[in-house]
């Protein structure tokens, strides 16, 4: 009887205690709306959403309260599009009321024409981790001219916030891309950032913020990457071109970045900033505006763009001419944002053949004037070198190619049985 007892045992715990097993909710075959799938979930749930448009009631404004939740695209990135009503009738993606130990993430959607004050797609407070990868935010901002707020993804108090292989293009208001107070750790890796307003800024790490931007590419936008007096940030692989720039009152720390034909960096007093391996270069009314002290290591400076406020700090040389990118926009010029013009020439003393410390300076390598060739991207071929051509996603030539016509339109292939083709040689 004892024996009998103890087996019985595990069973009774776990009926007492184990947590039961995670769920998947489907919108709209099983629920009608993303709001009445998350009113039907349990912490630690699924919801998949096919593809489609989702609008109106219980598709915008969507609250998630108190739980763990992920909401992704079931046919992949921008398959399922949350789409706002626009001026005539403003409303948010998602607001998320999070408890300390909370983790959503919102996988693969296409946020379009959504309007808040604060955070038009996404709104999150508290939690442990907010996770948004994969996702396109496209046309997001205020209600109407607010002379403050905005921003596309506004958190606040998260502890840990990751925003990956995502895409911000044409939105607007004071604050137009992401908006973080007071968080532990935002990293924002491999997006990009197109024709963005934003006077107020891009990237706002306010509070006691620690932000990380990697490998991102800023092109093209009004705002600029704001970092507060307490905040600090990285900047990692980041390209920041074309108008926008950097404001700093707080501590920035830029490696392998490009930073040129943008707004410079504008420096307020007891501010910081640390080079290693960037290029400040060539950009539209100086390069180091203001007041605070600069750190450089093995980096691309211009004497001429430094303002006399700014205390610097050497270690080691420095390129101090052009860092020759391949072929770099004027300032003005708004024609394209193509980016293998900021990737550098072959004699460029940023190459690592060429630079003081015998490494690369800045986010890209050597992309024209040595060893390139047609690359293929679609049908349009660009001439670039085979890692430039990585870059861009593309179909390499091969060295010494041309963009000649037709060089990247397929060929058309014709289908043949195996009966078919024996039938030709009979």
């Amino acid at each position: 009887m004892k024996k009998q007892l103890w087996a019985l045992a595990p069973l009774a715990v776990c009926l007492c205690g184990c947590p039961a097993a995670a769920s998947v909710l489907h919108v709209p075959s099983e629920y009608p709306t993303i709001q009445a799938a998350v009113d039907a979930a349990m912490s630690g749930d699924e919801i998949l959403l096919a593809s489609g448009r989702y609008e109106g009631p219980g598709n915008t404004n969507v609250l998630i309260e108190s739980m763990s939740l992920s909401i992704r695209s079931e046919s992949g990135a921008g398959a399922a599009r949350l789409v706002g009503p626009g001026y005539d009738d403003p409303k948010r993606g998602f607001e998320l009321r999070l408890d300390p130990d909370d983790i959503v993430s919102v996988e693969g959607l296409a946020f379009e024409e959504l309007r808040a004050q604060y955070g038009g797609a996404v709104l999150a407070e508290g939690g442990a981790q907010v996770v948004v990868e994969d996702c396109s935010l496209n046309s997001c901002g205020p209600p109407d001219t607010f002379e403050y707020g905005g921003g596309v993804i506004d958190v606040r108090s998260v502890r840990e916030v990751r925003v990956e292989r995502s895409t911000f293009s044409w939105n607007f208001g004071p604050q137009s891309g992401i908006t973080a107070h007071d968080c532990d750790a935002v990293r924002i890796s491999d997006c990009d950032m197109f024709f963005n307003g934003g006077y107020k800024g891009l990237i706002i790490f306010a509070g006691r913020t620690v932000g990380e931007v990697e490998r991102c590419r800023i092109v093209d936008n009004d705002g600029r990457l704001k970092v507060g007096v307490d905040a600090t940030a990285r900047l990692r692989d980041t390209i920041i071109v074309d108008y926008g720039g950097v404001h700093i009152t707080g501590r920035l720390e830029a490696i392998g970045c490009t930073i040129a034909r943008a707004g410079g960096i504008t420096m307020d007093w007891g501010s910081l900033v640390e080079l290693d391996h960037s290029i400040v270069s060539g950009n539209c009314g100086g390069d180091f505006l203001g007041f605070g002290d600069l750190h450089a290591r093995c980096s691309s400076l211009d004497s001429t763009g430094i303002a006399d406020g700014i205390a610097l700090t050497l270690e080691g040389d420095q390129v101090w001419t052009d860092p020759l990118f391949c072929d770099p926009r004027e300032c003005g010029d708004i024609s394209d944002h193509d980016l293998l013009r900021y990737w550098l020439a072959a004699d460029s003393p940023c190459a690592p053949e060429n630079s003081p410390c015998g490494e690369l300076i800045g986010a890209y390598g050597i992309g024209c004037g040595a060893e390139t060739g047609g690359c293929c991207v679609d049908t349009k071929c660009s001439m670039t070198t085979d890692e430039g051509c990585a870059f861009l996603g593309g179909r390499f030539l091969g060295v010494g190619t041309s963009c000649e016509t037709d060089s990247c339109v397929p060929t058309p292939i014709l289908e043949r049985s195996w009966g078919q083709i024996k039938g030709v040689f009979r």
